[in-house]
């Protein structure tokens, strides 16, 4: 009687250490190996996109900072020498919710200081002149030749070439630097920088000619005698 409840004591102990040995490596299973939804972190990085900020010139450039552990909006502020409400308005943001470990923000950076620029001293107009006719009498060869002799830069736009028969010719926009020559070609062609075309289809000048040149005021700067 004695061994038969000894053996069936073995026996329940036998099938309850196989149960917990069985719970326990389905619960290993679940823990350390099973696929698991990742939790949302507290803290997690939240990166807001700044809005398109264009520095002017006299205003500070925009850097990009990471927020790091510990970090605050007043610290942020404090630490680039402006205000919460300033930093929080560079990016677009109103809550009153802490900056995320890892947020990307804008923060001003140093000031821009205006790039002085050097200004071309303005040409002179009595440095324009007309130096030659060329190929007078042939339509395809005629032309004038101008030259400026000042300093700087001077523009044409508006001045004028007139005939003995009150034809003009007006120029259109063009800038002569210091030691520049345009040419005026009396037929039809395309212009260039150097070429311009009066688009006439007989030649106009002739030995003896007197050929005016006219500021945009319509005050005659030079006369000119075609040899």
């Amino acid at each position: 009687m004695k061994n038969g409840k000894r053996l069936l004591f073995y026996l329940l102990l036998n099938v309850l250490v196989s149960a917990l040995t069985t719970a326990t490596v389905l619960w290993a299973w679940q823990r350390y190996l099973w696929p698991q939804e990742t939790p949302p972190i507290s803290g997690q990085v939240r990166v807001t996109p700044a809005p398109p900020v264009t520095p002017v010139q006299g205003q500070r450039a925009l850097l990009p900072y990471q927020v790091q552990p510990g970090d605050s909006w007043q610290s942020i502020a404090e630490a680039f020498h402006t205000s919460v409400e300033d930093l929080q308005r560079l990016n677009g943001l109103t809550d009153d919710a802490p900056p995320g470990i890892g947020q990307v923000l804008m923060v001003p950076g140093e000031t821009l200081t205006p790039t002085p620029v050097s200004a071309q001293p303005q040409g002179d107009p009595q440095a324009v002149h007309i130096v030659a006719v060329v190929g007078a009498g042939d339509l395809q060869s005629e032309y004038i030749q101008l030259e400026y002799s000042g300093e700087g830069e001077l523009s044409l736009q508006g001045w004028q070439v007139r005939t003995p028969d009150a034809l003009t010719y007006t120029f259109p926009a063009l800038t002569l630097h210091a030691g520049g020559a345009i040419r005026l070609h009396t037929a039809a062609g395309l212009d260039t920088v150097v070429d311009l075309y009066w688009g006439l289809d007989s030649p106009l000048w002739a030995s003896g000619q007197q050929i005016a040149l006219l500021t945009p005021d319509g005050t005659i700067q030079e006369t000119f005698r075609v040899p």
